[in-house]
């Protein structure tokens, strides 16, 4: 996908620039690397709620990832919404091979959404000298995280990039904290590999890694909050081919279960997959706040 080579977008204007189509993916191999563009199709409650596209690269020392998403069902006919996350990284090839989490090297991760009454965008931009990262909300700079609870913290899609690294060194029972900045919260995610098993999508089973994550808050979040998101958790599964491509993630939401699972690769999905030209229009809109 040649869009996947640019920085991350930075305002609505430049959304559609990602929507460019993805190339064959090579073969997989052992340590992680990877290409793929999957869509998946999620459910709230048992009702249809998303579908979402994931478009990611693990290749050649660098690493990148679009997650597009669409309203369904009764969430479209209210809100009609239309959401782009996206981040771009390269690898500390030196420290790859030992700790992945420290060979992150994120250069900057941007999550913009638009309802159809409002927009917004938030994004993680990260010094060039130390890797601080610090959030901005509409081009605001966040200030509810300190700089320390901020140090060593990667944006959500760093981390799955990380995440998979990791997969291919842990084994059952394994476990490893994963300590997340989205831009406004700090919270850790505690990953705990269960044993391979196989995985029914549909008519179909998939041989599978999963994983459980359990959410722990860190700073930035109300005491009300705080316990909302306290013990959270959520059930991830794998490939176990080598790719290790998201198959399903199921997560108590608080409102009711989230569940959300493959389709087929985009050139295969029907409905397509979502993409941003289809979601956004380059017409000037001025984000307005979000939470």
């Amino acid at each position: 996908m040649a869009a996947l080579a640019t920085p991350p977008a930075r305002s609505h204007e430049s959304l559609a620039a990602v929507s460019a189509p993805a190339p064959s993916p090579p073969p997989a191999t052992e340590s992680g690397q990877a290409i793929f563009r999957t869509g998946y199709t999620a459910y709230l409650g048992g009702f249809p709620f998303v579908d979402f596209t994931l478009d990611f690269r693990d290749d050649a020392g660098t690493y990148a990832a679009d997650l597009v998403l669409e309203s369904r069902g009764l969430l479209e006919r209210i809100r009609q919404l239309r959401a782009l996350a996206t981040v771009r990284g390269v690898w500390d090839e030196a420290l790859l091979a030992r700790d992945p989490l420290a060979a992150l090297r994120p250069e900057g991760y941007s999550r913009l959404y638009r309802l159809r009454d409002k927009a917004g965008q938030r994004d993680v931009r990260y010094d060039a000298a130390d890797g601080l990262p610090q959030g901005y909300n509409n081009n605001k700079e966040e200030t509810r995280v300190s700089p320390e609870g901020r140090r060593h913290a990667f944006d959500p899609l760093s981390l799955l990039a990380a995440g998979r690294r990791l997969m291919t060194r842990l084994g059952p029972g394994d476990s490893v904290r994963l300590p997340v900045f989205d831009g406004r919260l700090r919270y850790d995610l505690v990953a705990q590999v269960g044993e391979p098993a196989p995985l029914t999508l549909g008519e179909e089973s998939v041989p599978s890694l999963p994983v459980h994550l359990r959410v722990e808050p860190v700073e930035g979040f109300s005491k009300r909050h705080r316990r909302s998101w306290e013990g959270r958790e959520i059930d991830l599964w794998f490939s176990a081919d080598g790719r290790l491509e998201p198959l399903k993630v199921v997560a108590d939401t608080g409102l009711g279960s989230f569940v959300a699972s493959r389709r087929a690769a985009c050139a295969e999905a029907s409905p397509p997959c979502p993409v941003p030209l289809a979601a956004y229009r380059a017409d000037g809109d001025t984000p307005s706040a979000t939470n």
